[in-house]
Parts: C-alpha cells; structure tokens; sequence
C-alpha cells in the first residue's frame, strides 16, 4: 500500500441530484449570489412613452471556508501481505465511502458548529408539517413541498426530492391517490434503477435524518426534501488524501490509514428548498 494517496472523488449521493460542484479551490474564496424584486409597469395609451420606475438589484455575498472531515481505520498487515491488492481496496473504498457520506450528511443538516458545515435543514428553508406527532407523507404534504418552493419563485433547475430508505420503502407501498393505481415513490420512465414522486426524480440516502422529534414521536421523525438542487453549492479545497502509517500500530502487527478532505456547502438560495421533518414510516 503507498504510503499516501491522493484519490479524486466528489462528495457521495447528493451529485446525482444536480447541485454546483466548485472544486480545487486552494484558499478561502467567496462566492457571491444575487437577488432583486423586479417591477414591471405597464405604460398607458394615454401615456405610451412614459419611463418606467427604475429597480435595484440587491446583492448578497457568503463565504466558502474549508472544513476539515478526518476517517481513519486500521487493519493487521498479516491481511496485507497476504493478499494481493484486496485489502487495499477495500480499505480504501471505505475510507472514501464514509467521508463522502459524512459530507452528504452534513450538506443535508450540517450544524454549522464544531467545524461543521451550515446545512439545507438549517437554513431558512420552507416546512411542511405532517402533524402534532408526526405523519406517514400523504399525496398533500409532498405536494406541499412543491408549493412551498414555487411560492419563492424557485421551481426551476434541477428539481427533485431526497429523504431516507425508510420513507421511500412506504412511500413505494402507498398509493398517490385513491384509486389510481399509481404508488408515490415509483420507478421512473427516464432511466433503469431511478425513481420519482409526482413528476420529479426522487433519492433516497441514509444521509437524511431519520432521528427527530415531534411530539409524541421521539427520535423517529424522518425527513423530506425537495428543491432546486443547482441552489447547492458543494466546494472541495482538494481532493481527497489518504496517509498510511505504519507505525502507531507496530506493536499489534497492524497498519493504521487515516482519510484526510478540506470541503464546505453552500445553500445560496433558501427559498430553493421546503422540507418535512416530521414523516413516520410506521
């Protein structure tokens, strides 16, 4: 095994769904998003050479900081030597897999403390609620998402819905509307393997939260969301870099590898994203 790597990869699941990828970025940068409420004034055919009031574009600037995600593992060099390049492999897969899930997580509901990254759930984004305790998702509530982000003029791009295994194997069971034969989260027509609700793409991923809290329902409250994903930033400061170091673990006979990334999210647009934070799968 070499004794440091560098391995290109972007972050996990959340590509597929269409946000902004800015990568090799070597320092801090800024990115900055505008916005602006435009009046149109019609002219009068009494008047039909008048000047129209004049509109201000408002801007806003954040900022894209590195974040450092570490994952670390170890293994006995007897497997080493005795394999080929498996448990090499392996490892490495890994190694990379739990990184890029953890940012996947973070991109989702990041804290925005201890390091962390601000994530979409902890923005100012739309919200849908299932109940006082809870709901299994009904054909209202998704469509709801839908509304909530057409209502902020923000129902263009990349459009689709992501939430946990659990709610997509209900949502596969239930059906959209009383009699018509069609289940909420189905097979879709554009590809093998990929699905949709309404008549959007739609993912599932363990990198949304299936652990919250409402009312009576405690720490199984799942989530939902939907948005224009093109209004996610994904920054990678450098790919990722795995060091090998034979030594910590000598005195066992193992071998420790550590996964190092530098990354940040940025949700540029709030008013891109509505989500449900109460859904039930049982």
């Amino acid at each position: 095994m070499n004794t440091n790597e560098l391995i290109t990869r972007n972050f996990g699941d959340l590509p597929n769904l269409g946000p902004r990828t800015v990568a090799d970025m070597n320092s801090d940068e800024r990115r900055s998003y505008s916005y602006a409420r435009l009046l149109r004034y019609l002219a009068t055919s009494e008047n039909p050479g008048s000047d129209v009031s004049q509109t201000d574009m408002a801007f806003g600037q954040r900022s894209l900081v590195p974040h450092s995600l570490t994952c670390t593992t170890g293994f006995s060099l007897t497997l080493l030597l005795q394999t080929d390049s498996t448990a090499e492999a392996i490892v490495r897969d890994d190694l990379s897999r739990a990184i890029f899930v953890a940012l996947d997580a973070a991109a989702i509901n990041g804290s925005g403390v201890s390091n962390e990254p601000v994530g979409i759930l902890q923005t100012a984004v739309g919200y849908v609620a299932g109940g006082s305790n809870g709901l299994i998702p009904t054909f209202a509530n998704i469509v709801s998402l839908e509304d909530k982000v057409a209502t902020g003029n923000a129902d263009i791009g990349k459009l689709s819905y992501i939430s946990t295994v659990g709610v997509r194997i209900v949502l596969r069971q239930k059906e959209e509307l009383t009699g018509s034969g069609l289940a909420m989260w189905r097979p879709a027509p554009w590809g093998q393997g990929l699905s949709m609700m309404t008549s959007y793409g739609a993912f599932a991923t363990n990198a949304v939260p299936s652990n919250l809290t409402k009312g009576s329902a405690i720490g199984i409250c799942h989530v939902v969301v939907f948005g224009n994903w093109n209004d996610l930033l994904l920054a990678q400061f450098s790919v990722m870099s795995v060091v090998v170091d034979r030594f910590a673990l000598k005195k066992k006979g193992g071998v420790e590898v550590t996964a190092y990334i530098d990354a940040d999210v940025l949700v540029r647009r709030p008013e891109s994203f509505a989500a449900m934070k109460d859904a039930l799968i049982s």
